[in-house]
């Protein structure tokens, strides 16, 4: 199996306080049609961990604040977790979401790297980053790779022709 055919499922984070993670990420992640569980003292960790999910993607709080790393808060480096949004105006409006929950904002919506990278052809990496109270960066990126996206078209058109009844 390719890589390029599979998506990440799971993410389990470390967090310094899990109550703080549930507040803040059930009002953010509602945007992506998150909802979320806690599950006392999880089998595999043996401590409270609360899960969030839509059905394709799931992330992970364990309270664990020995783990979480130092991070710069004030820029977009590592590390991060960036969402891959359809469009435009999906990162547009997943900003508006992060404001109207006081959520703090690294980077509002903007075109990113370009002169950076030298390229010029077209909308390339347009995006907007926050942080958790924990330095956790996320972010919703809109890259419209058309090499990746008439990749991804083509197997999929493929799939349809070879299944079987």
């Amino acid at each position: 199996m390719e890589l390029g055919t599979s998506r990440i499922y799971n993410v389990k984070l470390a967090v310094k306080n899990l109550q703080d993670s549930i507040a803040f990420y059930d009002k953010v992640l509602s945007f992506f049609g998150f909802k979320g569980t806690l599950y006392q003292n999880d089998p595999i960790d043996k401590r409270d961990t609360y899960v969030m999910g839509n059905g394709q993607i799931f992330l992970e709080f364990v309270e664990m604040p020995e783990l979480v790393p130092d991070a710069d808060t004030t820029t977009m480096a590592w590390p991060r977790i960036e969402f891959r949004a359809k469009d435009k105006d999906e990162v547009d409006r997943f900003h508006q979401h992060l404001l109207k929950n006081q959520i703090k904002i690294l980077c509002p919506p903007s075109y990113l790297f370009q002169e950076v990278l030298d390229y010029n052809k077209g909308d390339f990496w347009y995006g907007t980053y926050f942080i958790d109270s924990n330095g956790l960066k996320f972010a919703l990126v809109c890259t419209p790779y058309p090499e990746i996206d008439a990749r991804n078209k083509q197997h999929k058109e493929y799939r349809k022709t070879t299944r079987t009844v």
